[in-house]
């Protein structure tokens, strides 16, 4: 459990929060590039660490993010006309480029030096593998862009993809640092799976961890025969997840790393930027196809365009408000909570934001009981309390910061003989630069233990 203190320390993300400091230290992916699809487009609305905003892309093509209120009169201006290399007030006419340099005042006399004071709160872009990005911080020089592996490789080799989680991000992060869960909230009831598929299902790892300076890898072993079963999972200094794959899928296809950036909208929303990829192979179509539309009317980890909400343009994100959500018990399902699936719940991320949700929009972790399958949940947390404290305090920032290539790892599912400790027989496996290996048994294994 969590005091109210530090519960509040490690998820409240506003302005001059603790937490919200070192969030704003980092790049954050803010949206898909092919949310602004051309130059002088709609503006969107967004909203990050509880900062109201604009997403534009000017006439020749570059991005901006700017305060939603315009210096002027405090007008909207997600209602501006994008022209001209700019965003323009509709109520006078005051325009600004992606900079937040006021660039035009049609009302002001031509002589004034107000235009050269004023400044629209704007934050720094740039445009990466398939995503915007935007640094929030408080340095002279954003810091380099983040050097994942997914960012870089090529579109046919990847799949990302965005959803709004109606609660604190922290929770919605710890979902994917807890390996007991899987087989159980996305388990079944009606008999089908075995070899791989029967392995991943036993709720009773042995979990281990690891920290390191920026982060935490959770590893949870199975039985295996003769050998162990080992799945690491990493989480990565602020926000970053990243989650073996079960081996390949039924059209043979090779397995793709699974992982998110859980991004605060505020203390009570999330924007869940999920990405699959593998760095040796192509996506199937038909795996593409299982991201795009789902299977038998299931949600897959990806939201799908059946998933989601009409795009409302009020709302920030207004594109990526799932449907299954608290209004509709996130599709439950009694009937098939009895016959088919243990949760009974549409699909697999229905079943994380559900769960996740149902915590209320900010858990109060006092009122936890942990037990010993949640050791890479309580070091997760204190990884993040230290990054905290030693930026308050010492002004000292996690190193992978300012040396990008700290982002190059990988999850890891790996079979390993009994004697060879996970640390030694996976590492070279956990980065970018080693082997794509993913050893898993093929044979049937014994029941899994009630």
């Amino acid at each position: 459990m969590l005091s109210k203190e530090n519960n509040d320390l490690i998820t409240r993300v506003g302005p001059g929060t603790p937490m919200g400091t070192l969030i704003r230290s980092y790049w954050l992916p803010a949206l898909l590039s092919s949310d602004l699809p051309q130059p002088d487009g709609d503006p969107l609305r967004i909203r990050l660490l509880g900062e109201d905003l604009v997403a534009f892309r000017d006439t020749n093509g570059t991005v901006g993010i700017l305060g939603e209120h315009c210096a002027h009169r405090g007008v909207s201006l997600y209602f501006a006309r994008n022209e001209a290399c700019g965003l323009r007030c509709p109520y006078h006419g005051w325009k600004y480029d992606v900079n937040g340099k006021c660039v035009d005042m049609p009302n002001e006399q031509l002589d004034s030096k107000l235009p050269a004071l004023v400044r629209q709160p704007a934050y720094p872009c740039a445009e990466r593998g398939g995503l915007i990005w935007t640094y929030m911080g408080s340095a002279p020089e954003p810091p380099p862009l983040p050097e994942w592996e997914w960012l870089d490789l090529p579109a046919d080799m990847k799949y990302l993809s965005l959803r709004v989680q109606e609660c604190n991000w922290l929770q919605a992060l710890e979902g994917e640092v807890d390996p007991s869960h899987g087989a159980i909230l996305h388990g079944r009831v009606d008999g089908r799976g075995s070899g791989p598929d029967r392995l991943v299902s036993d709720t009773r790892p042995h979990i281990e961890v690891f920290e390191s300076d920026v982060g935490v890898q959770i590893a949870s072993r199975r039985e295996a025969g003769d050998d162990y079963y080992w799945r690491i999972n990493q989480f990565v200094l602020p926000f970053y997840t990243l989650v073996p794959p079960n081996g390949k899928d039924p059209y043979g296809a090779e397995p793709d790393i699974n992982g998110h950036a859980w991004i605060p909208i505020d203390d009570e929303h999330t924007l869940c930027v999920m990405f699959s990829y593998n760095p040796t192979h192509k996506m199937t179509e038909k795996r593409r196809s299982l991201y795009d539309n789902g299977a038998h009317g299931r949600e897959p980890g990806h939201m799908t365009a059946n998933g989601a909400l009409p795009f409302d343009p009020r709302k920030p994100y207004g594109k990526y408000w799932p449907k299954w959500n608290n209004a509709n018990d996130y599709g439950f399902d009694r009937d098939a909570q009895r016959s088919k699936y243990f949760s009974g719940l549409a699909g697999l991320w229905p079943q994380d934001a559900g769960c996740q949700e149902s915590m209320g929009a900010i858990a109060d972790r006092s009122q936890e009981h942990l037990c010993a399958a949640d050791v890479g949940i309580a070091r997760v947390r204190r990884s993040l309390r230290s990054a905290v404290i030693g930026l308050s305090e010492s002004g000292t920032l996690p190193p992978n910061v300012a040396q990008p290539r700290r982002s190059r790892l990988r999850s890891v599912g790996i079979l390993l003989a009994r004697g060879i400790p996970w640390r030694d027989g996976a590492t070279e496996h956990m980065t970018a630069e080693g082997p794509m290996t993913y050893r898993m048994p093929e044979a049937k294994l014994a029941p899994v233990a009630n």
